[in-house]
């Protein structure tokens, strides 16, 4: 290895080597790596940031080689401080745009997180060397502060002794790695609320110099200094806060999508009561990991500000409804009684944001039951005051409970990040200490208030007041109780191609679809799934998305460029749940996406708004909602159709498309309006009552159905235009 000028004054000391093949062995490099910087007494954010640059480099050494070696070094310069020396290196083809490289201009095509352009950044030094056909070495170093003091030799032979027997045994437990990352997080997210409050107070200090004279001017100054640095170091703090919770999100996703999908299997299969009370275990484990990392992102998203709310008519009284009946079983095995009180001067319709308001409420209760062990839990719901002004409300929700109650000194220490009531039985009650935190931000960004009474061994009593919420004029139909049960569809004979690099994912769907007559076949990269679909022509793909060879975005753009296959609808299958990625899948020409973990009711569900499939005691596909027939039509009607067709594909199209992707119920309930008079007008019942389909599943939270039902609309074109085909037919 050639010597880099970086180098040329430094004593370097071996560590230990890694052999990177798989993208375990890059979880292991990540944690041995952000280990050793530890032990060199680097900073915690530092250590984060060598983790990620390990992390990163070897991932590049998958992409570019599929396997290659990562070398850990101490080096200790003359008269100066000591440091970490990282050299990564593989035989591959080498890396093309190494000039984008060396100049930080440089963006990984598969989308590998910060990537080499972020590892420039990270680190003091950065060197590439690559040459094509004989592979690639990346040398990094990170140094410790000059007034460091310098390593000595016996300490060094005691860290390279520990970490080869670190390294020997092998530590590649994801449990040890979870620890590691989540303890990361917590202290990126206390860094962040430590910079906030150091901004708020160099704030206030800037507002008190402000009322001096000008001789403090040059004070002002430097504080203004100080702001800027604070913010940019605050800046990259969240930087690296967001970049790591999306890789750590994805990196426990990937494994609970086959956990909970096999668990789920198994469920469904097994008799034996112990076996199913240790699956049921597994199961509700998984799910609570879940929940604790959607709370994370949730929280991280609020301090980010990149949570945004979205308002829409909610009815009120299914929304409080729904949230009893969730709860139903709970309280009934705990024998504590439940109620429900809703003010009828309230209007039904309000504009809100359901999703946080369900979310809020089901914080609340679901803390209300947990800590109630006898007696009640109330969720109640009345004006806050009398308004002159018709057009708004205030409202005031109410939980309350006659359980342990809250210490006086405790009650604002609960609303804290990570914090709990003190002296918890933690065994007993759980928790990670985040739900009353995001509930209280999300009432703040509605522009409300949270209080608490409580008293110990009494109960407590959580008030929410939401402010100037506008009332809907909507006028709600009459609402019924229709569902389709998608456990009893029996799909058409269809071809489905599923396409993932883990063997695991692949066999997890074609074990959820084994009962249904379809050919299903498999792909392991983009490339692959490519010519499979060439040769075979599948009804509906499954895509993943990061992949070797190929990625999902880029096996999709091209068979949506290819004549014969850009019909064929394409589900994203991702674990990442940031709201920038489902973003970008939407517009990269998926056709929908699957969060994972992935669950068989989703999966089947999301195959019914694409594939054709009849009901039991159904001899007709319902894949057509009603089905246009000439015989339900008057003449008019048929003479009206070659003036319909234009309109339903104008405007109205582009509107169902937006509402398909943006799912907005406010701006589908509009869509199914306007389509009710169109068809009204020119006297087509099957559009009529199609779209009073929409908005009684609407009303009454159909969730389940609503995509299908919305899905029918090229359908109903389709119908319209082979009726006139056949009346062409007939005039000639």
């Amino acid at each position: 290895m050639m010597m880099q000028p970086f180098l040329s004054s430094v004593t370097i000391f071996e560590v230990g080597r890694l052999n990177i093949l798989t993208e375990s062995d890059v979880v292991v490099a990540r944690n041995i790596g952000s280990q050793l910087a530890k032990e060199l007494c680097f900073d915690k954010t530092t250590c984060i940031r060598i983790g990620t640059t390990v992390s990163e480099l070897s991932r590049n050494i998958i992409e570019h080689a599929n396997q290659g070696e990562v070398k850990l070094m101490i080096g200790t310069k003359e008269n100066d401080s000591s440091g970490l020396i990282l050299i990564f290196k593989d035989e591959g083809n080498g890396i093309e745009e190494l000039d984008k490289i060396k100049s930080g201009n440089f963006v990984s095509k598969h989308g590998m997180g910060v990537g080499l352009t972020g590892s420039q950044r990270l680190m003091d030094d950065f060197h590439v060397e690559s040459v094509p056909g004989k592979g690639t070495t990346i040398t990094v170093a990170k140094w410790l502060p000059q007034y460091s003091k310098k390593m000595s030799a016996k300490r060094i032979s005691s860290i390279q002794q520990a970490f080869k027997e670190f390294i020997a045994r092998g530590e590649d437990s994801m449990v040890d790695t979870i620890n590691a990352q989540n303890q990361e997080l917590q202290f990126l997210l206390k860094k962040l609320q430590e910079r906030n409050e150091e901004i708020e107070t160099i704030n206030k200090e800037l507002e008190e110099t402000n009322k001096g004279v000008v001789a403090l001017n040059r004070e002002l100054e430097d504080r203004a200094i100080a702001i800027e640095k604070a913010k940019q170091e605050a800046e990259m703090a969240n930087k690296a806060k967001s970049e790591f919770l999306a890789n750590m999100s994805h990196e426990i996703r990937t494994p609970m999508n086959a956990i909970l999908g096999f668990t789920e299997i198994l469920e469904n299969k097994i008799t034996e009561k112990n076996l199913l009370k240790y699956l049921s275990s597994i199961s509700s484990s998984g799910k609570a990991l879940l929940n604790i990392i959607n709370d994370i992102l949730d929280l991280s998203k609020i301090e980010a500000g990149k949570m945004e709310l979205q308002y829409e008519p909610v009815n009120l009284f299914s929304l409080m409804n729904e949230v009893g009946q969730i709860f139903d079983h709970k309280t009934k095995q705990k024998k504590i009684d439940f109620f429900i009180e809703i003010d009828p001067s309230i209007p039904k319709v309000i504009f809100l944001d359901d999703v946080r308001l369900r979310q809020i409420l089901l914080n609340l209760v679901g803390n209300a039951v947990k800590f109630t062990d006898k007696g009640f839990v109330k969720l109640s719901v009345e004006k806050a005051v009398s308004k002159t002004d018709k057009q708004t409300i205030d409202l005031l929700f109410q939980v309350e409970d006659s359980g342990l109650g809250i210490p006086e000194n405790q009650i604002t220490k609960i609303f804290e990040a990570f914090e709990q009531q003190k002296n918890q039985n933690l065994n007993k009650y759980g928790g990670t200490g985040l739900g009353l935190t995001i509930t209280s931000r999300l009432i703040n960004m509605m522009g409300g208030d949270i209080k608490v009474e409580s008293q110990v061994e009494k109960g407590s009593k959580f008030k929410v007041y939401l402010y100037d919420l506008e009332v809907s004029s909507m006028v709600e139909p009459e609402q019924k109780n229709k569902e389709t049960d998608i456990s009893s569809l029996i799909f058409e004979p269809a071809k489905i191609l599923v396409v993932d690099d883990i063997a695991h994912n692949r066999e997890l769907i074609v074990s959820f679809l084994e009962k249904y007559e379809l050919e299903i076949y498999s792909a392991e990269n983009g490339k692959e799934a490519i010519d499979i679909a060439i040769k075979y022509k599948p009804n509906l793909i499954l895509m993943d998305l990061k992949m070797p060879i190929m990625d999902g975005f880029e096996a999709t753009s091209v068979l949506k460029s290819d004549d014969d296959l850009k019909s064929v609808p394409i589900i994203a299958l991702t674990a990442s749940a940031m709201k920038e990625e489902k973003d970008r899948i939407l517009k990269s020409g998926f056709d929908h996406f699957l969060p994972k973990p992935i669950s068989q009711k989703e999966l089947v569900r999301e195959l019914s708004n694409y594939l054709e499939y009849n009901t039991p005691g159904s001899n007709e596909t319902t894949n057509s909602f009603f089905g246009i027939q000439k015989q339900t039509l008057s003449e008019e009607s048929i003479q009206q159709i070659p003036k319909l067709i234009p309109v339903l594909e104008g405007k109205l199209k582009n509107k169902w498309n937006s509402i398909r992707s943006t799912f907005i119920l406010n701006e589908i309930n509009s869509f199914a309006e306007e389509i009710k008079v169109v068809a009204e007008t020119f006297k087509i019942n099957q559009l009529v009552e199609w779209s009073d389909k929409i908005i009684e599943q609407i009303q009454n939270l159909d969730m389940e159905n609503l995509p299908c039902t919305i899905n029918q609309y090229e359908n109903f074109i389709s119908d319209l235009k082979k009726l006139t085909d056949k009346e062409g037919v007939q005039n000639e």
